[in-house]
């Protein structure tokens, strides 16, 4: 019955519908499983969802189209311009659950379209309510000319579990309790809510916005949300190199890198001026699987006064690589297919940023590592574990000796005294 049972699994490529109102990429309309991981899916509407489970966890899905009146259709796609869907309709009677995280990306580009669209539209009185048995984003972005998210249903909104993403509109009627709507630039971003007073915001892995770049690119660099450990002994195992001794639960309940180890490491480099505990900001540790030898692109929201630099070339991003060992990012001022060891600064939107920093903005810091090079501590394969910390300091020459022929100063006065002194003695 509804041609139950089905099991589809997208992890890449690019699939395109139609270019006219409902000419979706997918149209699933059976009590199965959608699965969408990766990949770039296109059409005049994105995905349509009559019934069963969808999960959303990575991949762009794209609607081209402008919004149009939803007309009802029990036999076949109901025109919305969204780039997901979710219609009830009498002919297809089988409850909806979707789940939207990771790093998925609905984008409805058309004129008043919306990312997320609901409705009843049936031709019968079959049913009278909405199919949609939940609702849940913990992550993604979602973007749109129109309203981001659009429920139309009564009631529909005890479904509906937000507790993470970006919007293009604003979703607190949507966010779950405990959660709140951060504007970020034009964009608004749903995180926990923080506690009254001067509490730094959770600083964690958020999901990574990947700009317009080539098709070399996408193959090679890949947006990855970090995960957090929580236990300094399970973190330090995955970390080759790192002891637990050297790590730290922080006050967000966030295994890091100690700030003191921090400052050990920069004492070792001789082109860093010497820091204090107070110039370091240790960034969570992180695990995140990626493709073998593939480079993985970890993101984090920062405060413009947390990347503690004036221009994004100036931000100094330290990779930690042992007790007293680390080496510095290096700045790109774009993505390109060679990311290892590099880091950007993104606009919360995921364009990169080249302006002056100002301390209340948001930016995105991301940093890029591949799996298997040398900022991989994790030794297994298709596995990359981090910690890295962004230092107050400037970058100094190294001192050369006079020995070096390269610096000849003090020293070569003092030889040049010692010439004639013994010119004197012989004369």
């Amino acid at each position: 019955m509804n041609n139950g049972g089905t099991e589809i699994n997208i992890t890449g490529g690019k699939l395109i519908g139609g270019t006219e109102s409902g000419g979706n990429a997918i149209y699933h309309p059976q009590l199965g499983t959608l699965n969408i991981s990766g990949g770039e899916l296109s059409g005049y509407d994105g995905i349509q969802f009559k019934s069963g489970s969808l999960k959303l966890l990575g991949g762009t899905i794209t609607a081209t189209g402008a919004k149009v009146t939803p007309v009802a259709n029990d036999n076949g796609a109901v025109g919305t311009g969204a780039a997901l869907s979710l219609i009830t309709s009498s002919a297809y009677i089988g409850s909806m659950d979707v789940v939207i995280a990771g790093t998925a990306k609905l984008e409805a580009t058309g004129t008043g379209a919306s990312a997320v669209y609901e409705g009843i539209h049936e031709t019968g009185d079959t049913s009278s309510a909405s199919e949609l048995k939940k609702f849940a984003v913990s992550s993604g972005t979602l973007i749109s000319s129109g309203d981001a998210l659009s429920f139309t249903s009564e009631g529909i909104e005890e479904v509906i579990t937000i507790t993470g993403g970006i919007y293009s509109s604003d979703p607190t009627e949507y966010v779950a309790e405990g959660y709140e709507v951060v504007p970020v630039g034009d964009m608004w971003q749903v995180q926990k809510t923080q506690p009254v007073g001067p509490v730094t915001p959770v600083i964690e892995p958020i999901a990574p916005v990947l700009p317009d770049v080539s098709d070399d690119v996408k193959e090679e660099v890949k947006p990855v949300v970090g995960a957090t450990e929580t236990d300094t002994a399970e973190a330090a195992a995955k970390l080759d190199g790192i002891t637990e001794d050297m790590l730290e639960i922080d006050k967000d309940e966030i295994v890091a890198v100690k700030a003191d180890t921090v400052v050990k490491v920069v004492e070792n480099i001789a082109t860093l001026e010497n820091v204090t505990s107070a110039d370091v900001l240790p960034l969570p540790v992180f695990t995140a699987k990626v493709e073998s030898k593939k480079t993985v692109m970890i993101s984090f929201s920062l405060a413009g006064a947390d990347l503690k630099a004036a221009k994004p070339e100036d931000v100094k991003v330290l990779k930690v690589l042992g007790a007293d060992s680390g080496r510095l990012f290096k700045y790109a001022s774009d993505i390109t297919a060679d990311m290892d060891e590099k880091f950007t600064i993104q606009k919360v939107d995921g364009t990169i940023f080249k302006g002056a920093i100002e301390g209340s903005e948001t930016y995105i810091l991301s940093i890029f590592i591949k799996d298997g090079g040398a900022f991989d501590l994790d030794e297994a394969d298709g596995s990359v574990a981090d910690p890295v910390a962004i230092l107050a300091t400037k970058t100094v020459e190294p001192h050369h000796s006079s020995s070096s022929g390269c610096n000849a100063g003090f020293a070569g006065l003092l030889l040049l005294a010692a010439v004639s002194f013994i010119y004197r003695r012989k004369r």
